[in-house]
């Protein structure tokens, strides 16, 4: 903001103006020029004793006439003494005043940008390019301002600039390389961390930035080496063990994943990503019990996550526990009720129960929703099941129709096709019953000694 002063000197007497080219000698663009109101002078004076309270009232009458000296100063003393709103609400004032003023649009962006009010902050900033394209900060800000509003192309557009006027600027080669891994172009931002990390390798923002890149490129081995790198001089890093983690998972190393997903929950309990990772590793190495655990500790953060609900359920089951597995289901359909799936596996276990009632009730829910066809085979499969406790009890008609809809998903099914038959059988729909038959023994010629057996059976039952 210090490049203002250029306006600021004005010579209502020679000892102001000596005392401004003492403060900033190094400003070669300083210059003269009579102030526009008198107010102005005699704040600048007392601002310069570091009076800023008596500086502010002296500015009062200039500020009620929208003078533009008295603002640019008011907001400068508001900027530099903390209060950010205020030197923004002034610059405002000044950049309405005075539309081609060249550095109220400037420094209005720039407290906008502080105050996190990302989208008036890039206008301003705009606005800022166009009447002095030459200062690499605005660029640079206009960039950072336009990541927060996830306008990635925009930002690197801006962050360019910032480089074509200051050269080997770290933080915007950074901005450009964040940029260019939104828009997922991540060999090119991986390009740039590696040419910066070439000159600063134990830069840590670097480290993290660029295995942060290469993780979302599932760059593994490259991830490693930035990530392994970042826990030697940080071994608590957790963005470091956060994506060797994840390398370790993706490489299959969940030993290794456990391990650091473990750290990782100790030092961040609240995190639901590493309390799921470790979940995952924990099920990959079949210690069931301990999954589901992490797996309800993950959703204790975010019951939102339909995974986390699959792998509870999935690990309680193969860990023995089949009721608490049922429960998971029900507790996913609560909080997933739009999940075909999850109302699936839920009539599954019920199936396995021998309860048709509350498995049909979960196979009716599950064929109300239009996602259902992704769920095809758990379709399948639940129909089948269902039909088998509805041919037990000799409701062969209602049988008959699941497996029908069975082999709508799954035509290719010899149990089906063979349990479709025997319930055809049982309601006299012989013919039907053989052409089913027939298909169910081409598929699988093991069936054919069970088909015979059936047939004897039938023909001794039906013996006078």
């Amino acid at each position: 903001m210090n490049d203002q002063l250029q306006h600021w000197l004005w010579f209502f007497d020679d000892d102001l103006v000596h005392s401004l080219l003492a403060v900033q000698p190094d400003q070669p663009r300083l210059a003269r020029r009579a102030a526009s109101h008198p107010a102005v002078v005699s704040a600048m004076r007392l601002w310069l004793r570091r009076e800023p309270a008596r500086a502010r009232e002296v500015l009062a009458p200039a500020l009620s006439q929208s003078n533009p000296d008295a603002l640019l100063l008011a907001a400068q003393i508001a900027f530099e003494t903390g209060d950010t709103p205020l030197a923004a609400q002034y610059y405002s004032l000044l950049s309405e005043a005075v539309p081609s003023h060249p550095c109220a649009a400037l420094n209005l962006g720039l407290c906008q940008a502080r105050l996190a009010q990302y989208s008036a902050a890039a206008e301003s900033l705009q606005r800022a390019a166009v009447l002095r394209p030459d200062l690499p900060q605005g660029w640079f800000v206009l960039g950072v301002c336009l990541l927060h509003l996830q306008r990635p192309a925009e930002a690197a557009s801006a962050f360019t600039q910032c480089l074509r006027l200051k050269p080997h600027y770290v933080p915007a080669a950074c901005g450009e390389a964040a940029a260019l891994q939104m828009q997922a172009k991540f060999s090119a931002a991986l390009a740039i961390y590696s040419s910066l990390l070439d000159r600063a390798p134990h830069r840590i923002e670097l480290l993290v930035n660029a295995s942060s890149a290469a993780a979302a490129a599932a760059d593994w081995d490259l991830a490693r080496l930035y990530a392994s790198r970042l826990v030697e001089l940080q071994p608590s890093s957790v963005p470091a063990l956060s994506v060797l983690a994840q390398a370790s998972l993706a490489q299959s190393q969940y030993d290794d994943a456990a391990r650091y997903c473990t750290t990782l929950t100790q030092s961040v309990p609240d995190s639901f990503d590493h309390w799921y990772h470790l979940a995952v590793a924990l099920q990959r190495l079949e210690r069931h019990r301990d999954a589901a655990c992490a797996f309800d500790a993950a959703l204790q953060l975010d019951p939102s996550v339909f995974d986390a609900w699959q792998g509870l359920a999935h690990s309680l089951a193969l860990s023995g526990d089949a009721a608490a597995a049922k429960g998971a289901w029900q507790d996913a359909v609560h909080h997933h009720s739009g999940s075909a799936s999850a109302w699936l596996q839920l009539g599954l276990l019920h199936a396995a129960d021998a309860e048709a009632a509350f498995a049909q009730s979960a196979l009716d829910r599950a064929l109300s929703l239009p996602a259902a066809a992704e769920s095809s085979a758990l379709c399948a499969e639940l129909c089948s099941a269902l039909a088998a406790l509805y041919h037990q009890d000799g409701l062969c008609e209602r049988a008959s129709e699941l497996y029908l809809l069975a082999l709508e998903s799954s035509p290719d099914s010899p149990g089906t096709l063979f349990n479709l038959g025997s319930a055809l059988a049982s309601l006299g729909r012989v013919e039907e019953a053989q052409s089913f038959w027939k298909r169910a023994v081409a598929l699988n010629p093991d069936l054919a000694p069970v088909l015979l057996q059936l047939l004897a059976a039938q023909t001794i039952a039906s013996a006078p």
